[in-house]
C-alpha cells in the first residue's frame, strides 16, 4: 500500500510538473515573440520544431496526473496530503529547472548559441514557470479534495444500503397460504344485563311517561 500511494504522488506531481513546464514553455514564446512568423523561424533555429508534438504530450501528462490526484485522494491512506505551498514549491523546482536544461539542450543539439537564451526569453519563461507552478499546486489540491469527496459519498450509500435493505428477507414475506380466515358471527349482536334496560322495562317507562303528561293537560287552564 506504502509503495503504491507512493507511486501516485509520483504521477501526480510528474504529471502536473510536466504538464505545466510545456504550457509555461509554449506561452513562453508566445508572449515574448508575439508574430507567427518570426516566431516560427525561432523555433526552428533554436530546436523547438517538436512543440506540436510536446503539447499533446502535455495534454496527456495532465489527465495522467489527475487521474493519479483522485485516486490518491480517495484512498484511505493517502488523506494526508501536502500543503498548497509545499507542492507548489516542489513543482516550481521540477519546472524551472526542467526549463532552463530544456532550453540548453535544445540549442546543444541544434548548434545554435546562447545569445538568443539570456534576456527576455529565459526571464519572463522562469516567471511564467513559478505562475503555473502554483496554479498546478491548486489543482492538485483540489484533485486531492474532490477524491475524498468521492470516497465519502461511496461509503455513506454502502452504509445507508447496508441500513436500509430495498428488499425484505424471503423468511419475512407474508405468504398468503399462512392466511387463515376466521368466519364473522352471525345474527343480530347480544346485550348483556346491565348494559342496557329489557324490553318490558321500557314499554312501563314510556306508559308512565304519557300518563303525566296527559294529567298535566287536564289541570292546565
Amino acid at each position: 500500500m506504502t509503495r503504491r500511494l507512493a507511486a501516485l504522488r509520483v504521477l501526480t506531481l510528474a504529471g502536473m510538473g510536466a504538464a505545466g513546464l510545456i504550457a509555461a514553455h509554449a506561452l513562453d514564446y508566445l508572449i515574448v515573440v508575439p508574430d507567427g512568423v518570426h516566431r516560427g523561424e525561432i523555433l526552428r533555429e533554436t530546436g523547438h520544431g517538436y512543440m506540436p508534438k510536446a503539447v499533446l504530450i502535455a495534454i496527456a501528462a495532465g489527465v495522467i496526473a489527475g487521474l493519479a490526484g483522485l485516486v490518491l485522494g480517495s484512498s484511505r491512506n493517502g488523506r494526508t496530503q501536502a500543503s498548497v505551498r509545499t507542492t507548489a514549491t516542489r513543482l516550481a523546482a521540477v519546472q524551472i529547472f526542467g526549463f532552463i536544461g530544456l532550453e540548453v539542450v535544445e540549442r546543444l543539439l541544434e548548434g545554435e548559441g546562447f545569445g538568443t537564451m539570456f534576456g527576455p526569453l529565459l526571464a519572463i519563461g522562469v516567471l511564467l514557470q513559478l505562475v503555473v507552478a502554483g496554479l498546478g499546486a491548486c489543482v492538485v489540491w483540489l484533485l486531492h479534495r474532490a477524491g475524498r469527496l468521492i470516497r465519502l459519498l461511496i461509503e455513506r450509500a454502502r452504509t445507508v444500503t447496508s441500513a436500509e435493505p430495498l428488499f425484505a428477507p424471503r423468511d419475512a414475506r407474508l405468504d398468503s397460504r399462512s392466511i387463515v380466515l376466521q368466519p364473522l358471527p352471525r345474527g343480530p349482536p347480544r346485550l348483556s344485563a346491565g348494559s342496557a334496560p329489557s324490553l318490558s322495562t321500557a314499554h312501563r317507562a314510556g306508559g308512565l311517561r304519557c300518563e303525566n303528561y296527559s294529567a298535566s293537560r287536564r289541570w292546565s287552564p
